[in-house]
Order: C-alpha cells, then structure tokens, then sequence
C-alpha cells in the first residue's frame, strides 16, 4: 500500500509541475510532447501535450500505454542515469525487436546510453514504431532519483537526423525546468 501510494503520489506530482512547461515546449516545436515515468522496467505515459492540433500526430503514445524502456526515446533516457542492476534486470528479461530498428543487443544499449550521457538527450528511431522518432530527456526529483522523462515526437519527415541537435537542447531544458521543480538542483 506505501508503494502504491508513493507511486499515485509521484505520478500527480510531476504532472502538475510538468503540463505548463510540455505546454510551452509545443507550441514552440509545433510536435507531441510526452511526459512519462518509469514502472517495473517499462515507460508508462501520464500526460501529453500537442503544438500544432493539426501537424502534430497521434502516436502510440497514449496516456496510460506502457512500453519498454530500450525501445523509447524516454524510456532510454531514464535508463542511462539509472543504477547498473536496473540495467542488468532489464538484460535478464531479453531485448525484444518491436520494429527494424529496436536496439536487441547488450553491447549496442550499453553503447547507446553512454551516447545519452555524454550529449544529454535520447533518440528514438523508429525504435518503436516506424515512421516516429523523438528526442527525449530524463526528469529528476529533488533526491536526485530520475522519475520520468520528456520527448518530443513526431513523424520522421518532421523529426529526424536533421534537426536531433536542434530538439535536443530544447528537450533537456524543458525536463531541467521540470526537475527544478521538482526539487532538484543541478
């Protein structure tokens, strides 16, 4: 029942403090903004944002869908600042291919988080749909324990190789305000 409540808890917490900040990162992207957390090694989506009604695309990112967490943009990001036996949990269970491009090997995860510490933000390509990529960033709360994270997704047309430099920026200070204000100082 603590756990329960911690988690019901967490979860209203960070969306209250996040929805004026994934407001903001739409309208200025123009994209689906997602705000997720982490549960038992899987990305569950809270809460969602959309810039332009009529560009931005419905996804798979519906609130309440959980997927795994070596196959999102999010999810990639929350793993890569977390401890190494969570990784090693997630190893034992075995990477599943969900598209053409879902990362099924130890060796290329490993790889491929330290790409997200190094410069901050995740990608996701087409790693869990085809046609959507996003840019994602790790949110912390004031014990410095990452709690979910934020992406901005879109369409590969829109969203790509491109413009990865341009929407990584963007997407890690909005989850830095988001940690903010959550309590943690960096």
């Amino acid at each position: 029942m603590i756990r329960m409540g911690e988690f019901a808890r967490t979860q209203n917490d960070i969306v209250s403090v996040a929805m004026e900040i994934l407001d903001s990162l739409a309208k200025k992207t123009g994209e689906l903004i997602n705000l997720a957390i982490l549960e038992n090694h899987q990305t569950v989506y809270l809460a969602q944002a959309r810039g332009n009604t009529r560009g931005a695309v419905s996804l798979f990112t519906q609130i309440g869908a959980r997927v795994p967490l070596y196959s999102t943009g999010i999810g990639k990001a929350m793993l890569a600042y977390l401890p190494q036996v969570f990784f090693q949990e997630i190893m034992k269970e075995g990477l599943i291919a969900i598209t053409a491009n879902t990362i099924t090997s130890e060796s290329r995860l490993e790889e491929e988080l330290s790409l997200i510490r190094q410069r901050g933000y995740a990608i996701d390509n087409e790693e869990n749909a085809e046609g959507v990529c996003c840019v994602a960033s790790p949110v912390w709360n004031g014990s410095g324990k990452v709690v979910g994270g934020i992406s901005i997704s879109g369409p590969t047309t829109r969203i790509n190789l491109s413009n990865f430099t341009v929407l990584g920026p963007l997407v890690c200070e909005g989850a830095r305000l988001i940690s903010q204000k959550m309590g943690y100082a960096s």
